[in-house]
């Protein structure tokens, strides 16, 4: 049983795929937080994105949790349910930009690292990409759209016990 239809999956979509994994895999291998000091027991040393992916849901569970979101958008884009990819890569960004605020109310912002930035890049091609797949495909997608309505629209079964 295969998961995906290869012949289904468009380009446009694959495209935006592979550059949000790339922006992801460069941010996993860079310095996404520089160190911090935050008092004379506690002397961090900088942490590259795939120590963060790693030990994030302990320290920062909210920007943590924007990994899975955006990659359900990613599977969401792939199996062309690119409404929902578009929400859930939306709300990915802004699980990250709380974790931002956060971070930046306690820490100085200037230890946000290329990693940091390049985690966010990734999470906007997916939001913009998935934006130029509903306008690319916007005849699947108003049709979905509309089927979704029309169910929505139809009365309940009478279930009689």
């Amino acid at each position: 049983m295969r998961i995906f239809k290869y012949r289904a999956i468009s380009l446009v979509d694959l495209a935006v795929t592979c550059l949000a994994c790339s922006a992801y895999s460069i941010a996993l291998s860079s310095t996404a937080i520089g160190g911090f000091w935050t008092g004379p027991d506690f002397d961090h040393p900088p942490m590259s994105g795939l120590n963060c992916l790693l030990s994030g849901w302990f320290h920062f569970p909210i920007g943590w949790l924007a990994n899975p979101v955006m990659f359900a958008a990613i599977v969401l884009l792939l199996t062309r349910c690119r409404s929902a990819a578009f929400l859930s890569a939306t709300g990915a960004i802004g699980l990250a930009l709380l974790w931002t605020y956060d971070f930046c109310r306690q820490f100085p912002p200037k230890l946000l690292m290329a990693g940091y930035h390049w985690w966010i890049l990734s999470m906007q091609v997916i939001v913009v990409g998935s934006l130029c797949s509903l306008a690319f495909h916007y005849r699947e997608t108003w049709r979905s759209l509309r089927a979704l309505w029309r169910k929505r629209q139809e009365p309940a079964p009478n279930v009689q016990e």
